[in-house]
């Protein structure tokens, strides 16, 4: 596995010992590099404070996900339900996440990376799942997949967007679409 660490610019995400130090990231020549997955969206949360840090960087700059962070500072309770389930998800490599913080210090906005199941270099482990962790996953992603926005403005980081106006929501998936379809039959 090749790992090639560079520095970043100060990052928004940052807490100040990091930003003292430098951010690095480390890029992996993995199977499950973020370059090798389905870049879906992003996720908006709300939270109360910016007081935490990951204290590391994923490939793609933002700090990788971890509901366990992010849970205590989360200003609304339905967020914290969908961070469990998007912990779920990531544990079980149905995706992968990164966030960020939103200049304002109020929102954080978290990348979605989808992991195919017959992605290349990993030998099938994906496809072959048990049927309880099947089954959790579907309920997980029938709630979050119509919540990705795919807005391209978020994705890139630019988020000095107007917030005056409400932001232009480009949904990866339809919740219509979501609920006909078929997610319980055997992934």
């Amino acid at each position: 596995m090749k790992q090639i660490d560079f520095v970043l610019e100060p990052c928004p995400s940052c807490c100040s010992i990091c930003v003292a130090r430098g951010a690095t990231v480390t890029e992996e020549d993995s199977p499950y590099s973020l370059s090798n997955l389905l870049h879906a969206g992003t996720i908006e949360f709300s939270i109360r404070t910016r007081e935490f840090c990951t204290h590391g960087h994923a490939e793609d700059g933002w700090h990788p996900f971890r509901s366990g962070v992010l849970l205590p500072h989360l200003s609304n309770a339905d967020d914290a339900s969908i961070c469990t389930g998007l912990d779920f998800l990531v544990d079980h490599q149905y995706l992968s996440a990164s966030y960020r913080f939103h200049d304002s210090a109020e929102h954080i906005y978290v990348r979605i990376y989808i992991i195919p199941y017959d992605l290349p270099g990993v030998e099938g482990k994906l496809f072959l799942r048990s049927e309880v962790v099947t089954r959790r996953a579907r309920l997980y992603l029938r709630r979050l997949l119509p919540m990705i926005d795919q807005n391209l403005e978020k994705w890139q980081g630019h988020l000095d967007i107007d917030l005056c106006q409400p932001p232009l929501i480009q949904p990866f998936l339809d919740s219509t679409a979501v609920r006909s379809t078929d997610l319980t039959s055997s992934i």
